[in-house]
């Protein structure tokens, strides 16, 4: 999943405080959720939204999207600190 062998697992980065890009976020989320994923889709206009979709497949909230990654990263920040303090994720 993290492929990039010149920065560091996203959570060494995460917990120093540096942005992740999109694709070290939406892993770290997925790694720490024990099963949780974001979904990137789009809306009727084609703008970019994001789904969670529950460990069984369901999308979180009857399907409620996220229209602003900031929002989704905001909301989503305590569930990998909790991954990362219980040891849930690998790095």
């Amino acid at each position: 999943m993290f492929n990039d062998p010149t920065r560091p697992h996203p959570a060494d980065l995460w917990r120093d405080g540096v942005q992740l890009r999109a694709y070290e976020f939406r892993g770290l989320f997925e790694e720490c959720s024990l099963g949780w994923t974001i979904e990137p889709a789009k809306d009727s206009e084609g703008l970019p939204v994001w789904y969670l979709r529950e460990p069984c497949g369901d999308r979180y909230q009857d399907g409620y999207p996220w229209e602003s990654w900031a929002d989704l990263v905001s909301d989503l920040t305590d569930w990998i600190n909790q991954g990362l303090s219980e040891g849930a994720c690998q790095a």
